[in-house]
């Protein structure tokens, strides 16, 4: 009786961890790297468009790349939204992602 009322709870405990360390890493964790990426990948934008266009295969996985790196749920929408499916949105992407005004990055 004991040991089946301990592993409920133990199941119960893991779920909720699981929840959790889910959470973390999509509304919380990620942003430092996201951050990163998104200063490694940004500059390289203006180059891309200059050699294979606005239309090309390469330039919009580069897009592809950065609206995955918005966090889910609305932020991500607008996000893609402003910046990517708007097709002069990629220009007023800022250097520094701390720039993006809220509601569209972390």
């Amino acid at each position: 009786m004991v040991l089946s009322k301990v592993m409920k709870n133990a199941g119960i405990a893991g779920k909720i961890y699981a929840l959790g360390n889910l959470v973390y890493k999509n509304f919380f964790k990620n942003e430092k790297d996201a951050s990163k990426v998104y200063r490694a990948i940004q500059p390289s934008l203006l180059a891309m468009f200059s050699k294979h266009g606005r239309e090309s295969e390469e330039f919009n996985n580069l897009l592809d790349v950065l609206a995955q790196l918005a966090p889910l749920g609305a932020k991500r929408y607008n996000f893609e939204k402003k910046f990517i499916k708007d097709k002069q949105g990629w220009r007023q992407l800022p250097t520094d992602p701390n720039d993006i005004i809220f509601g569209y990055w972390w």
